[in-house]
């Protein structure tokens, strides 16, 4: 059996016994698998994309055009707010480097009337004296598929 057929019913067993499903490696390949059938049946969805910092890891490169970014980013939550019933929630965890194309593009998915906040966490209690600002904060991004819904 190939990967991407036990992917696809390890996905289809999960959404008939109403399990949480994580996510883990290419988030195109897994979010494809859930639809049709996953259409409208989560309640929350967590995205933690690359930063884009312009960084080399071990296991991959942060490092990708703005443009290619965004259009992949984009089409990431086109698929999440299908996948999202209606009091729905998208969570995105960021970082100043795309933080306002994350904005921008989350805004024409869900619609301005459909943010809910901007969490804001500290991730560090030290500067960093390695850059010239050192930024000690990251962020949830929080957009309801339907915001009346979402805060009943």
């Amino acid at each position: 059996m190939s990967k991407k057929v036990q992917r696809t019913s390890s996905v289809a067993r999960a959404l008939t016994r109403g399990k949480s499903l994580l996510i883990h490696g290419e988030a195109d390949c897994g979010l494809n698998a859930l639809l049709p059938k996953g259409a409208g049946r989560f309640r929350a969805a967590v995205i933690d994309p690359p930063y884009n910092r312009r960084t080399k890891f071990h296991h991959y490169t942060d490092s990708t055009r703005r443009d290619q970014w965004t259009e992949e980013r984009t089409r990431q939550a086109r698929l999440l707010h299908q996948l999202l019933s209606q009091d729905g929630s998208l969570w995105m965890h960021i970082d100043d480097a795309e933080m306002t194309a994350a904005r921008q593009l989350l805004d024409s998915i869900f619609g301005t009337s459909n943010f809910v906040a901007t969490i804001v966490w500290q991730k560090s209690v030290s500067r960093d004296n390695r850059v010239d600002i050192a930024t000690t904060h990251e962020y949830v991004l929080c957009y309801a598929k339907d915001r009346g819904s979402f805060r009943q």
